[in-house]
């Protein structure tokens, strides 16, 4: 299983960013191969609920949602 994190950047390793809804990209990792990818978060600018946005499986953006744990 892959794991999501919030992140600030795009380096693996960038700082946790403690506003979930608002990180800047969502790091994408791979506990067994050590793999990483970064993802843009595109309601970080959302007026409101950008935390649920980003996790709403009705989300067209959110095709990766199933393959990770945030």
């Amino acid at each position: 299983m892959k794991l999501g994190l919030p992140g600030s950047g795009k380096e693996m390793n960038t700082l946790i960013d403690p506003r979930f809804g608002r990180c800047r990209y969502f790091m994408v990792i791979d506990p067994d191969t050590l793999s990483f990818q970064a993802r843009e978060n595109p309601f970080r600018t959302a007026d409101r609920g950008a935390g649920i946005q980003a996790v709403s499986p009705d989300n067209q953006h959110n095709s990766h949602r199933a393959e990770f744990t945030i």
